[in-house]
């Protein structure tokens, strides 16, 4: 046998500087999440606003009784895209809701188009399967490129647009498509995606958008803001914001594997401290009926603290402006959907 191979002396050095920086890193983590904040309680009248001009939703599983939805349908009457964020890659409750959102458009409202933050030819597969039953399901979600959509959530997303296709009363089908680049300016390129699949589709086509909230939203360089621009009000961007609970996310950058991240409950300093005082663990906010009320509209005006985790979370959870934004709702987004307690979700990746 020849000599054991061994680890160059500046390889190990690099490592150990690595792991070194990662520990100390979470000691730091840990102290500040040890530290106490002190919360200044909502005003009633903020809150008894909010009750009364907020929607609450029954529940995020994806099922076809959508009586709790029904309100959505003059909000969303005149929408061709419709785009649904998330604050977390990994949010369980986030994947249901938007599958059932989904399926309300479809059925309810007449969209037939789903476009998701994956890459343009690795869809292709998906959408062969939901269309025609072209290979399986599970083998073409594994050929995305993101770790992200490799989930129990998409795959069963997947396999209710297979059947809603094959239904011999589906009389429009729907598609499946990505409109990521992958590489180079992504949310221009998104955004023309979109409207490339548009104006294929022909007018009265209409779309709906799944993406990190990051892309969805209408900041500067965003894909949001290009949808907007373009579209103006037939667009509706729709953020993901939760209050406590877990998410899949990245465990480190040597191994790159995954795991379930926890949050305590948000400080005084979030929107979601505030909603979370509300009698109902599912909420939808729509921005233009709260701006008829003064109140409601000056505490979304002013800048609150949102959740936003990336891939990078491993790192940027170690400073709170690392994962937060500090931006006004009415900055960012048209309506929001609020879940008080969130799980992680079920990744392919880790079973």
């Amino acid at each position: 046998m020849g000599p054991k191979p061994t680890r160059a002396p500046g390889e190990a050095a690099w490592t150990l500087y690595v792991v070194l920086i990662m520990l100390a890193m979470t000691i730091v983590f840990m102290a500040l999440q040890a530290w106490p904040v002190e919360n200044t309680p909502p005003d009633p009248a903020l809150l008894q606003a909010l009750a009364d001009n907020t929607f609450p939703i029954a529940t995020v599983q994806p099922n076809d009784d959508f009586q709790d939805l029904q309100f959505l349908k003059p909000i969303l009457a005149d929408k061709r895209i419709v785009a649904l964020g998330e604050a977390t890659h990994g949010t369980r409750e986030f994947f249901l809701m938007k599958h059932r959102l989904l399926r309300f458009l479809v059925r309810e409202m007449g969209f037939r188009l789903f476009a998701i933050e994956a890459g343009v030819a690795s869809s292709r597969a998906i959408n062969d399967y939901v269309l025609h039953g072209t290979g399986s399901g599970r083998q073409t979600l594994m050929g995305l490129e993101y770790w992200t959509w490799k989930t129990e959530e998409v795959l069963n997303l997947i396999e209710w647009m297979r059947a809603y296709n094959a239904d011999p009363a589906t009389t429009h089908k729907v598609q499946f498509l990505g409109i990521d680049p992958v590489f180079g300016e992504r949310d221009r390129t998104m955004a023309a995606n979109v409207r490339g699949i548009l104006e294929q589709e022909g007018e009265g086509s209409k779309i709906v958008v799944w993406a990190h909230n990051g892309h969805i939203a209408m900041t500067e360089g965003r894909m949001g803001r290009y949808l907007k621009e373009e579209f103006g009000d037939r667009v509706y961007l729709i953020g993901f914001e939760f209050n406590r609970g877990a998410f899949v996310s990245r465990r480190d950058p040597l191994t790159g594997t995954l795991t379930l991240y926890r949050v305590g409950p948000a400080s005084s300093h979030y929107y979601a401290y505030t909603l979370a005082r509300l009698d109902a663990p599912i909420l939808f906010l729509d921005f233009r009926r709260l701006c008829q009320d003064e109140l409601l509209c000056r505490w979304l005006r002013e800048p609150h603290l949102s959740h936003n985790m990336d891939e990078l979370y491993y790192v940027s959870r170690f400073k709170e402006s690392w994962h937060t934004l500090d931006l006004s709702w009415l900055e960012l987004y048209d309506g929001l959907v609020f879940v008080e307690n969130t799980t992680g979700s079920q990744n392919l990746l880790l079973k």
